[in-house]
């Protein structure tokens, strides 16, 4: 039986033969290939903001052209060191049909070259039908893992910070998980340029709780928001009111009859005056909770409607959340779009949560770590910082420790930066030859807004 090696070091050509009495694989040198200088790259631009390399793109860079039969391409991952993505490519029908490609990727396109008359103002075949291949088959940000600038030491190749792992599914690049997530020039910021001044609220006063209830049923509130996580909701959480079946001991919720969605809807239910002016702001809530996504079919950012319609919820919300503290039933409904609250509530839909009167403020930690800074964000609660809860939704958060008891956020801008840290488990680095321009400004944009520690 014959094996093949895969794993083949950078800046030499191989053949591979048997291996021979169970002592591994020989291996013979063709020769000595050093990866090309940076003047033997061809520059080839992502779609904007991406990193997708697109077939159009291509075919404007270069008078090859994809043959009308099929044609055999096939390539073999060798390495990753200094940036530069290394690839053993096979042709079929060409006379030299084994080239080493080396590919590097900048935030905004992708260089490339080989050692079969790649240059920086030429396109050879091996490096357009590797590229083409990868515009045709892979995902549109699949280039984006070998992004990776300054991490590499120059002398030796390799990086403190990365794993790379190159086996049958490909070559990999990870981050190791004593270094938290670190941010890379050119990644998208929350734009706090532009955001409205923050608005600092007074503490709600403790009011007392309304007790009515008649034959072990009242009026419940139901936090309604989506399951499938927020960037796939066709709404902001807001509040219904519902008809509720209590426990014998009156003291929780046992089901739901049905949603209180108008009028008509709770006036027979002879609710007291400061409930029927809370089913009134929940009314006014559902207006503004729609969000009207370009694709609903995929994970989208919000739109500049959809953020201004939450900026005037979370004002109802703070409105209400008084006049909600003096409710004694509550619960926290999933639901699967506006739709399902149309249908008789689910009972395995409902779940327990309670509604808090503080007011969370987020706080920021700045540490310096040698060769990089981290920056961690934080909840205050009660004079005590706290890691907020993962997974988030719109407007209110949670504490790690307590994570059904929610706090409404004070600003909109609060919940679009909880939202950013969240994917880096609200903490993430920065090598210093990163931080300036866009990273420093950002952070003293931070610094006007929130409070900052340093260490």
């Amino acid at each position: 039986m014959v094996f093949l090696s895969r794993i083949v070091h950078p800046g030499e050509s191989y053949e591979f033969g048997p291996v021979t009495n169970g002592q591994g694989y020989r291996k013979q040198m063709k020769k000595q290939t050093q990866i090309p200088d940076e003047k033997s790259f061809y520059r080839l631009p992502f779609e904007k903001g991406t990193f997708t390399l697109t077939e159009e793109t291509l075919y404007q860079h270069s008078a090859h052209r994809k043959p009308e039969s099929y044609f055999r391409e096939k390539k073999k991952y060798i390495s990753y060191r200094n940036e530069i993505l290394t690839l053993s490519v096979r042709l079929e029908n060409e006379p030299q049909n084994k080239q080493l490609v080396f590919i590097k990727v900048e935030k905004d396109s992708i260089l490339i070259s080989c050692n079969a008359g790649t240059t920086s103002s030429y396109l050879s075949r091996f490096a357009f039908f590797t590229l083409l291949d990868f515009a045709k088959n892979t995902w549109s940000e699949y280039f984006k893992k070998y992004y990776w600038p300054d991490f590499f030491d120059p002398q030796t190749g390799k990086s403190k910070y990365l794993k790379v792992i190159n086996d049958r599914q490909g070559l990999d690049v990870e981050e190791l998980k004593k270094y938290p997530k670190f941010y890379k020039p050119g990644f998208e910021l929350p734009d706090l340029q532009n955001e409205p001044a923050p608005i600092h609220r007074e503490e709600i006063v403790p009011v007392s709780v309304e007790d009515k209830e008649e034959n072990n049923y009242a009026i419940a509130y139901c936090l309604a928001h989506e399951t499938g996580g927020w960037k796939y909701a066709e709404h902001f959480p807001f509040l219904v009111p519902s008809h509720a079946l209590l426990t014998k001991d009156k003291t929780r919720i046992k089901n739901f009859t049905n949603f209180l969605l108008g009028q008509s809807d709770y006036e027979k239910l002879a609710p007291t005056p400061k409930q029927v002016q809370l089913i009134e702001l929940c009314f006014k809530m559902k207006e503004l909770a729609t969000i009207n996504r370009e694709n609903q079919w995929g994970a989208k950012d919000f739109t500049k409607d959809d953020i201004e319609k939450a900026r005037k919820l979370l004002e109802v919300w703070h409105e209400a959340l008084e006049l909600l503290l003096a409710q004694k039933y509550v619960a926290d409904y999933r639901t699967r779009g506006l739709k399902s609250l149309q249908q008789k509530p689910k009972r395995n839909s409902f779940y327990r949560c309670s509604f808090k009167k503080e007011r969370p403020k987020l706080v920021l930690f700045k540490n310096d770590k040698g060769d990089y800074l981290t920056l961690e964000l934080r909840l205050k609660i009660k004079g005590k910082t706290c890691k907020p809860y993962h997974p988030i939704f719109p407007l209110f958060i949670s504490t790690k420790q307590a994570s059904r008891e929610l706090y409404l956020l004070e600003n909109f801008t609060d919940f679009q930066l909880i939202e950013f840290f969240s994917t880096t488990d609200f903490k993430f680095a920065v090598l210093k030859c990163h931080y300036g321009d866009e990273i420093e400004h950002f952070v003293n944009l931070l610094a006007e807004r929130y409070e900052i520690k340093e260490s």
